[in-house]
């Protein structure tokens, strides 16, 4: 998924072998390109509007492809381009990793911005196809989260084997850790890292506490529906946070 504005396809970045050996992945040494320490601060960074340069935030993808007891087999990070999305090409790559369907994996990947609705169906949808596989999700910032639709999207991924996340203090040492040329460098936070990881947390919670009002709505007539939603995008700024003084440099950042 791209940054809001520019619908893009995900394409690998690193330079790496082909498909893990069914029930071999014990056995895959991985390597890969890492992101450049700008890179990094610049695109995950979860500030509501970046400085200069004004270009846009694309949507990045690290995932780490785990054992239950820890162990890491594959990791890699994937970025949005112009024909797909990035959660659609990261789907493609664990697909074509031919991992044994006998054993149980944890995938945990950190992305830039949470998923749009048709991200999130497919996500669903390629975990249920999938039982063994858990999916743990955390996002540096939410995705047109004020629109209705990407809010039900959200809502979507509340499944078992799945979790969606805000990315705090620890997810972004943990991704600076294993996917950043860091030249050995600990990660510094930002000003104000947790301030906004704590905002951005919050609003998924409140997106995420309206999923049994919205399976009520969905048993409704069309009429009901339409009534409903109208409701909600009448109160939507209020609930979103939509009244704060910086409102509008957000959506700016986000359309931008």
């Amino acid at each position: 998924m791209s940054d809001p504005g520019s619908w893009g396809p995900a394409e690998p970045v690193s330079s790496r072998g082909g498909a893990l050996p069914r029930g071999g992945a014990e056995e895959r040494r991985n390597t890969m390109n890492l992101l450049t320490e700008s890179t990094f601060c610049y695109q995950f960074g979860n500030q509501h509007k970046v400085k200069e340069p004004n270009g846009r935030r694309k949507t990045y993808l690290c995932y780490q492809l785990k054992l239950p007891d820890g162990q890491t087999l594959h990791k890699d990070y994937i970025k949005n381009k112009k024909k797909q999305h990035a959660e659609i090409c990261f789907i493609d790559k664990i697909n074509s990793l031919n991992l044994d369907k006998t054993k149980r994996y944890d995938i945990i990947c950190f992305i830039t911005w949470s998923p749009c609705p048709f991200c999130a169906k497919e996500l669903v949808a390629f975990i249920k196809d999938c039982p063994h596989l858990s999916l743990e999700i955390f996002a540096s910032r939410l995705y047109f989260h004020w629109i209705w639709g990407y809010q039900v999207g959200l809502q979507s991924l509340r499944q078992p084997n799945i979790q969606v996340s805000v990315m705090r203090e620890k997810e972004f040492a943990d991704c600076w850790e294993n996917f950043v040329d860091n030249q050995g460098k600990d990660f510094k936070p930002w000003e104000k890292l947790t301030q906004y990881s704590t905002r951005i947390r919050l609003r998924l919670e409140r997106i995420l506490g309206k999923t049994h009002r919205t399976h009520l709505a969905s048993e409704q007539s069309s009429e009901c529906i339409q009534d409903e939603n109208d409701c909600v995008d009448a109160i939507r700024n209020l609930n979103l946070d939509a009244h704060h003084p910086h409102y509008e440099e957000w959506t700016q950042d986000a359309c931008s």
